[in-house]
């Protein structure tokens, strides 16, 4: 079971933390930290590991164990990649300060040597659509130790660094399949407690996945409680969700908001991974923000980012950690917002005045339902979408994401003009030529040859 501190940001989480390392002068700690900025807020009590190079930080984390250091500060990047989790856990209490990323996406590619896939032996979940991958533990070792330099051992290596469990969309591994990987609770093995330090824990990633996936037990020491905010004022766009593919083809509504956050403010405190209207002089910050603590002063925080997970992405989440498409975007986009709004002048007082420009109402509407009450608000005129005709079917989306996953020319293209174009006809639900297309196609060409060869002898 894990013991969890989920109040809110600037609620003493870190410094209930350091509290109790030194209360407990005896005993040995792990403190995992998403940022070296966090860190660093550690290192008075104890041995930091940083460096900017990983074998330079697993050589520290050998010293560091050999030395029997009492506490031992590592980013959970480091904790991840370091191979032997057990050795920096057993005998010691872990704190985990922050939510740790248990989901990762990626792709198996290893089109040069497909007979390497025998290392993936593929399970049904008794989830439709879903199946688990496990690895063939003696054929991965074998690839790893192979002289082959052509394919990117880094993948297997990372799966065999951390315990996780791996699944797919397909029954069979293919050299383009998609593997979902989650990280397993079995990482913190031999440790004598976990504590975590989260504010909102319960919306989180970590906490879905591992109740739904390993059956983990939970125990809230401190629930999270919505911050009392009389003097915040939610300033959002019309449109109900932010999105990357349409502000790309259409700058409209973004452009309205940042003229509007200018007639208010000079340079707010600002997210964007899309990195708009860098000539600003705004001050932009990370999405992962913890331990930055410079803004406290600062009372215009603006969130432009459009972050959301794919539908295959979502509908692993919806399916196997029971959660809601809403629940996902929201432990996703709205928790980021949720962490950089605390960097501001809120965290210094609640009560303090603040503007948040947020650049759609769904995100606003998280905010103010569950994580900041008694706020104002105020709606950012002409920045509602233009009209789209019929919304698309789940279907539809799928297909087109398929598409521009499939060809190259396409992958920019936003879906509605998608539908528009002759690809769209001439693609299946997997978004790859049709049957019929490529019977079409192939009896065109036959024609196309039939005609040469008249051609070449009545030339004759």
């Amino acid at each position: 079971m894990f013991t969890v501190n989920a109040a809110g940001c600037g609620k003493g989480k870190s410094t209930d933390n350091k509290a109790l390392v030194t209360r407990n002068a005896a005993t040995r700690f792990l403190i995992i930290v998403p940022s070296l900025a966090l860190a660093a807020e550690y290192s008075a009590f104890g041995t930091a590991i940083t460096s900017e190079t990983t074998k330079n930080v697993k050589q520290q984390i050998y010293r560091a164990i050999e030395a029997n250091t009492r506490l031992i500060v590592i980013t959970q990047k480091a904790f991840l990649d370091f191979e032997s989790k057990i050795l920096l856990c057993t005998n010691r209490v872990v704190l985990q300060d922050e939510h740790l990323e248990p989901f990762y996406m990626c792709k198996w590619n290893m089109t040069n040597h497909t007979q390497w896939i025998d290392m993936f032996e593929v399970t049904s979940t008794g989830t439709d659509g879903w199946y688990e991958v496990k690895l063939n533990m003696a054929l991965a070792t074998q690839f790893i130790a192979s002289c082959d330099m052509l394919d990117n051992k880094q993948f297997v290596e990372d799966l065999l660094a951390t315990p996780q469990r791996i699944f797919t969309n397909r029954p069979t591994v293919q050299p383009e399949s998609v593997l979902f990987r989650v990280i397993s609770p079995v990482i913190y093995a031999g440790a004598d407690a976990v504590h975590i330090a989260c504010a909102n824990f319960t919306c989180t990633r970590q906490f879905h996945l591992w109740t739904a996936l390993f059956s983990e037990q939970f125990r809230m020491a401190r629930e999270f409680v919505p911050y009392s905010t009389p003097n915040l004022t939610m300033h959002f766009a019309q449109q109900k969700r932010n999105s990357m593919t349409f502000n790309r083809a259409n700058t409209s509504i973004k452009d309205a908001v940042v003229k509007y956050i200018k007639s208010r403010c000079s340079n707010p405190v600002y997210v964007d991974n899309n990195v708009y209207d860098t000539e600003s002089g705004w001050q932009r910050v990370n999405h992962n923000c913890h331990g930055v603590n410079n803004f406290r002063e600062e009372s215009h925080i603006a969130i432009l980012s459009a972050i959301n997970y794919d539908n295959l992405a979502t509908a692993f989440l919806v399916d196997m950690a029971g959660m809601t498409s809403q629940q996902v975007r929201r432990s996703l986009i709205g928790e980021i917002a949720h962490q950089v709004i605390m960097r501001g002048s809120l965290r210094s007082d609640n009560a303090n005045e603040c503007h948040v420009y947020l650049m759609d109402m769904d995100l606003a509407a998280y905010l103010m339902d569950n994580i900041f009450l008694d706020v104002k608000y105020e709606i950012i005129t002409n920045t509602a979408r233009p009209d789209r005709g019929v919304p698309l079917t789940p279907m539809q989306r799928k297909k087109a994401t398929l598409i521009r996953r499939n060809f190259s020319e396409y992958a920019e293209m936003p879906t509605d003009k998608l539908l528009k174009e002759g690809i769209w006809t001439s693609t299946n639900t997997n978004g790859k030529y049709s049957k019929s297309y490529l019977e079409m196609l192939a009896e065109y060409e036959s024609h196309e040859m039939r005609k040469a060869k008249l051609h070449e002898k009545s030339s004759e």
